[in-house]
């Protein structure tokens, strides 16, 4: 569920921003009275937009966005200020900051947010299976949430890179993890795990469990294509046809042996956390940081060719404007 923090040092005003908001469908709504009081919601629930005051006491809105991209948090961010002349120079031009001008009516303020929030859920240019081999190999703690056009909703929890719980509707367990992997067309959130992961339905290394139910899933469509089944693939069935152990990853985490690998270690641990927080310009950065080390490092040189494809990574000669 979408989390927006308001950050808004007039109290009345925040109050009523957070009222309104709050009674948009399916959002979350925090509130701070000061950019130190945003960095302590942050810190205990990662904010999927803010919108945020710019001239307030002792610290500017403005200071956020370096506060933001200080945690890797590449949200989308929108100004409200009265003062727009005297700040509108010191604001970055960026798809995810926008600026409007005091007073806005709080129908278009929330027409807004729920236009922000929805181009950051189609923005996804990975699929489930990417961002679950992207957690496992960078042993992330992370939680990908994943919802359909009929109101589906599902999730799976990958803990330090191991595969923990899967869960869709009332479905857990390997069978909802064949859902969230390989349903098509889903909306997709992926969000840093915070605290402990919970309760545990699933056993057995990410890469071996995507594995196993694509082989599942592609031999339901071969005999549907030959004719020997007339119905497509149940999800629900799917754990009744895996093997009955699937093999546990071996912890590796041994210490590297040089301090060259343990920086081209810690520069893919970077590249897939930002890749995570869909922040490509600096997965981009790392990627070609651990290529630099390990030219054949398999994480950062299939990573780098993926943001090739989609546009991301320019040759590190280009200038920008």
């Amino acid at each position: 569920m979408p989390h927006v923090l308001i950050v808004e040092d007039e109290a009345l005003l925040r109050k009523n921003l957070a009222r309104g908001i709050a009674k948009m469908e399916g959002v979350t709504v925090a509130d701070a009275g000061s950019v130190d009081e945003a960095l302590l919601s942050i810190a205990s629930a990662r904010p999927d937009l803010v919108l945020s005051d710019i001239d307030m006491p002792e610290r500017s809105g403005i200071e956020l966005l370096g506060e933001l991209g200080k945690r890797g948090f590449n949200v989308p961010v929108i100004f409200v200020s009265a003062y727009l002349k005297a700040y509108r120079a010191q604001i970055p031009q960026h798809a995810n900051i926008d600026i409007v001008e005091k007073p806005v009516a709080l129908a278009d303020l929330r027409a807004l947010i729920a236009d922000k929030l929805a181009q950051a859920e189609d923005a996804s240019p990975f699929a489930v299976p990417d961002y679950l081999q992207l957690a496992g190999m960078g042993r992330r703690s992370v939680r990908i949430e994943v919802a359909w056009a009929d109101g589906t909703e599902g999730e799976v929890v990958v803990s330090r890179g191991a595969a923990w719980h899967a869960r869709v509707g009332d479905m857990e367990g390997i069978d909802a993890f064949a859902v969230v992997a390989w349903r098509p067309d889903a909306k997709i959130r992926v969000r840093t795990l915070e605290g402990e992961p919970g309760h545990r339905s699933l056993s057995g290394s990410v890469e071996a469990l995507l594995m196993d139910t694509a082989r599942v899933l592609d031999e339901y469509n071969r005999d549907l294509a030959g004719g020997k089944t007339n119905h497509s693939p149940d999800y629900g069935d799917i754990g009744a046809l895996l093997p009955s152990e699937i093999p546990v990853e071996e912890d590796e985490d041994a210490p590297p042996s040089s301090r060259r690998r343990a920086d081209n270690q810690r520069h893919v641990d970077d590249g897939v956390r930002a890749l995570l927080a869909k922040d490509y310009p600096a997965a981009v950065r790392a990627f070609r940081l651990a290529v630099a080390i390990d030219p054949m490092d398999p994480i950062a040189k299939t990573n780098l060719e993926r943001l090739r494809q989609m546009g991301h990574d320019q040759p590190t000669g280009d200038k920008h404007d």
